[in-house]
């Protein structure tokens, strides 16, 4: 739910606490407006110079992860290091992401949940 909706089973708002484009905090939104319904972004997002990338799980911790151009090379990410993207906007070598990626403010409960539908969007 969070992922397609940016609200919580709870139905309480999932929001950003810094990044992520200025129209995401007056109209809201949900990892899906940028990354698509699959997960596999690749497609311009307003006000933002970076093309979301695939985030489905099996991508993010492959061996053979593809870096965007110009991006330094860094380890694979893990449910660790996901948890560090999604809430601290940090890539697994401690860099920062672009600042059109939300770092939202979510609690445990909800972030675990979220990663574990970024492993089921490879079974869709």
């Amino acid at each position: 739910m969070i992922y397609y909706t940016g609200f919580n089973m709870n139905g309480e708002r999932i929001i950003p606490k810094s990044g992520g484009p200025h129209w995401l905090y007056q109209h809201g939104g949900s990892c899906v407006t940028c990354h698509g319904p699959d997960g596999k972004g690749g497609r311009a997002v307003m006000m933002c110079n970076e093309i979301p990338p695939d985030i489905r799980f099996s991508t993010l911790t492959s061996e053979k992860m593809e870096h965007e151009a110009g991006e330094e090379e860094h380890p694979p990410y893990n449910e660790t290091t996901i948890k560090m993207a999604i809430t601290q906007g940090l890539n697994p070598a401690g860099q920062p992401l672009d600042e059109c990626m939300p770092r939202w403010d979510i609690d445990e409960n909800d972030l675990n949940d979220l990663v574990d539908f970024l492993k089921e969007l490879d079974t869709q």
